[in-house]
């Protein structure tokens, strides 16, 4: 099982907190790459047939690791962490790639309604991430 939450989305920050059966994990990344649109388009490109997919992202001094691998319609997450010592790993869950879907667009429909476009494009420094969402959204239906 996977799930998340964005928790928060200001200043050019985003948390976010991944669950699994065993962990949670709290992460967040900074508007230096475009996060929300490179986790929605990962997933649609996935759904499409690639196997892996990979997403870096930032926070200050380091970096995460989010790396997608999917086998038939189940989708393993595993976060981790670059510090000065090396990587570790943080996180890790699966998922059915359909489910996961999904509640990624539930998610990114919560915080467009929570906050509204205009301020989601300043809070996050970038523009809504519409065509990636149509993507999306076409990707789970097929």
């Amino acid at each position: 099982m996977i799930s998340f939450r964005f928790e928060e989305i200001k200043s050019g920050w985003c948390c976010i907190t991944f669950r699994s059966e065993e962990i949670e994990t709290e992460i967040s990344v900074s508007y230096l790459t475009d996060f929300m649109n490179d986790l929605i388009l990962s997933t649609a490109i996935l759904l499409e047939g690639s196997e892996s997919e990979v997403i870096k992202c930032y926070y200050e001094p380091g970096q995460y690791i989010l790396s997608f691998n999917k086998v038939i319609d189940q989708l393993t997450l595993s976060i981790d962490e670059t510090r000065s010592t090396g990587n570790i790993n943080i996180y890790k869950g699966t998922e059915q790639i359909k489910k996961f879907g999904r509640l990624l667009l539930r998610e990114i429909e919560r915080i467009k309604n929570e906050l509204g476009i205009i301020q989601y494009n300043k809070n996050w420094k970038y523009e809504y991430p519409e065509n990636a969402i149509e993507r999306l959204r076409k990707a789970i239906k097929e």
